[in-house]
């Protein structure tokens, strides 16, 4: 610390006037706090060692006013071995996942919601000329869709690249500058045509950066998004009483760089042990019984085995920590270490014993601040399709999507070229329904976003898992992504023979018309009764159009139930060709028609002689028809064409009888 509040002193007055001499320097430190702060990692120095490092920093300050109360910045200052006099609260070290918080914050200032849907599945993100970045996570698994308290409850890693996809690497270290990250630069973001120093990496701790501006970031968030920089002195006298130097406050206006409503939302995730317990458990050392406090573990290196620094930051509206622990020259720790095995101890221990005399506090939800009940698994507003469902809380401007953007989506379809519906289509809709990914991102990801999550529910066993048990068939049936267009050519067909409700028996003629635009062809079948419940095929797929002419011949006989049935049209459009194995929708008519049964056919007797006793001539054995097959259909008002009546006409017999009814040309 005090090395600390020299090179602030030289900062202010310069290092000629420093080591004159003859001066007073008043700092912020608490002696009590300090000595906690060097106790707990001098008890702790064992258990560095044993993780395969050497030294370790600690930092805490006030959110509320950005003073220092306590700063170590090596285990111990008089070793040479580890280079105890550099200190570490000062160096820049990659962050790791103690960075993510701030990626999802600028995500949330771009328009997501702690409830925003992130698909954590395996996914190559473009990288110019280099291989594509392919990002895993700690436990070498992915999760599937999840909400963004989860994602970053749990801190994995797929999530998070994709949120700094979303909001852009340079727009990113813009925007924590004003969290008073200066030692993230990219020379690349402020002029064209120099390198980029960073890529999506940068989600996962890829900058460097010093533990005491990290505290001082979290600090904004325990502090409803107001930045103070951090200061170690107060004022400074000369040996006269005169004031050479006293620290000011900045005006509120000046220190508020983020909205209150999102400084509390990441609070209140960070704090949230419900979120993170799938990868950290209920019971685990980033709880302080009794008080609500926001934490966070970071870890950096390339792999398990190459792990180079372990971080725990986490605060109450009171006070922030931030712990550091790795070797001061940046060699590896032992494999398989992280922020949460070693970094963590050190902090709950620190703040357990900070907090004890302290009276619990709570982060002050702003009025701006909503609570909605949503679906616990795709983050819409609750309705009767989702049955898990929780509270989430939203700025007051970002609510979650509205409760027709489920898994299953119902969207109107046009019949003939199956786009999406719209008034330049209104006689022919249907609605469908639709997997919904939900897939968040900008427009210009979108469709790698779907085609990946699309391959995880349809080819892993964890994904199939997931979509059978939200009722989403496989493979997957993805909404239409263009619609129907004003001046498109509109198919036509009509049955003009035989007319609706009409008599028929034996064969009969079916006239009409089809057409349209590269129509796939017509299809005539027949369903008994008013209601079918099946149907039976009259004839089969045809491609020809069809103007006012024969469209087929039927012969009824074979049918051996009588009364009403359903004579139905049907023609397929460009973008849903017919197949024996998939039965499409398909825009259709339908008119209904009375089935007569034939008459029997009597036999005459000789009246002279007699003979045996009559033997009655067979009636023909109709054709059996197929048994109707069921198949989804579609009914449309379609205005029926209609012609005059064609009348069935029936000869009395004189030894036989036939139907002398004959199909008009």
């Amino acid at each position: 610390f005090t090395f600390t509040v020299l090179q602030q002193a030289e900062d202010i007055l310069g290092a000629q006037n420093i080591y004159r001499g003859g001066l007073n320097i008043y700092t912020t430190i608490d002696p009590t706090t300090q000595a906690l702060a060097e106790q707990t990692i001098a008890e702790n120095r064992d258990a560095i060692t044993a993780a395969g490092a050497n030294n370790a920093a600690m930092v805490v300050l006030e959110p509320e006013t950005g003073e220092i109360l306590a700063l170590v910045g090596s285990v111990d200052f008089n070793d040479e071995v580890i280079s105890g006099q550099v200190n570490m609260a000062l160096q820049p070290r990659q962050p790791g996942s103690t960075i993510k918080p701030l990626v999802y914050l600028s995500a949330m200032e771009r328009g997501w919601t702690p409830a925003t849907l992130i698909w954590d599945v395996p996914t190559q993100f473009p990288d110019g000329t280099n291989p594509p970045y392919v990002p895993k996570n700690y436990d070498d698994q992915f999760h599937g869709p999840l909400l963004l308290r989860n994602a970053l409850g749990n801190s994995y890693n797929v999530t998070a690249v994709k949120a700094l996809e979303y909001v852009g690497v340079c727009n990113f270290i813009n925007n924590v500058q004003k969290l008073g990250l200066s030692a993230l630069q990219d020379e690349g973001c402020a002029e064209v045509g120099l390198p980029r120093n960073y890529g999506l990496a940068l989600s996962l701790g890829g900058g460097e950066i010093p533990p005491l501006q990290m505290a001082a970031a979290f600090g904004t968030l325990a502090n409803q998004g107001r930045y103070l920089p951090p200061f170690a002195i107060t004022r400074i006298e000369s040996n006269l009483g005169e004031i050479r130097f006293q620290h000011t406050t900045p005006a509120p206006e000046q220190t508020q760089v983020l909205r209150p409503e999102h400084a509390y939302l990441l609070s209140n995730i960070l704090s949230d042990n419900n979120a993170r317990q799938p990868e950290f458990g209920l019971q685990n050392n980033l709880v302080i019984p009794g008080y609500q406090v926001a934490a966070k573990t970071g870890t950096s290196g390339t792999s398990a085995s190459d792990v180079r620094d372990a971080w725990t930051i986490g605060f109450t509206p009171q006070v922030v920590t931030a712990v550091w622990v790795g070797n001061t020259d940046n060699q590896p720790i032992g494999s398989g270490q992280s922020g949460y095995r070693v970094a963590t101890p050190i902090w709950n221990r620190f703040m357990t014993q900070y907090l004890a005399d302290k009276s619990p506090l709570e982060f002050n939800r702003p009025p701006g601040v909503v609570e909605m009940e949503i679906c616990a698994d795709s983050g819409v507003q609750a309705s009767a399709a989702c049955a898990n469902r929780r509270a989430e809380l939203f700025a007051g401007d970002q609510l979650p999507l509205g409760n027709d953007n489920h898994f299953l989506q119902q969207i109107p379809i046009d019949l003939w070229t199956l786009r999406r519906a719209t008034e330049a289509c209104p006689e022919s809709v249907y609605e469908a329904t639709f997997a919904n990914l939900l897939v968040s991102g900008s427009e210009d990801v979108h469709d790698r976003e779907m085609r990946d999550a699309q391959d995880w529910l349809e080819t892993t066993a964890a994904g199939q898992a997931w979509a059978g048990s939200h009722n989403i068939s496989l493979p997957l049936r993805l909404p239409p992504t263009e619609s129907c267009q004003v001046g498109e050519e509109r198919p036509f067909l009509a049955i003009t023979l035989p007319p609706e409700n009409s008599d028929i028996i034996n064969t009969i003629e079916i006239r009409g018309t089809v057409r349209g635009p590269n129509y796939s062809g017509y299809q005539i079948e027949y369903g008994l009764g008013t209601d079918p419940g099946g149907w039976g095929l009259v004839q089969e797929l045809r491609p020809s159009i069809v103007e006012n002419n024969t469209l087929a011949m039927w012969d009824t006989g074979g049918i051996s139930a009588f009364g009403p049935v359903v004579l139905r049209l049907r023609i397929f459009g460009p973008d849903n060709p017919y197949t024996a194995e998939n039965d499409p929708v398909s825009l259709d008519q339908r008119i209904t028609l009375n089935l007569l049964q034939p008459t029997a056919t009597p036999t005459s007797t000789p009246t002279n002689t007699p003979t045996p006793t009559n033997t009655p001539t067979p009636t023909a054995t109709p054709t059996e028809t197929p048994t109707p097959s069921i198949t989804p259909t579609i009914s449309l008002n379609i205005t029926i064409i209609a012609e005059t009546p064609i009348p069935i006409v029936t000869v009395e017999p004189t030894a036989t009888v036939e139907s002398s009814a004959t199909p008009e040309p």
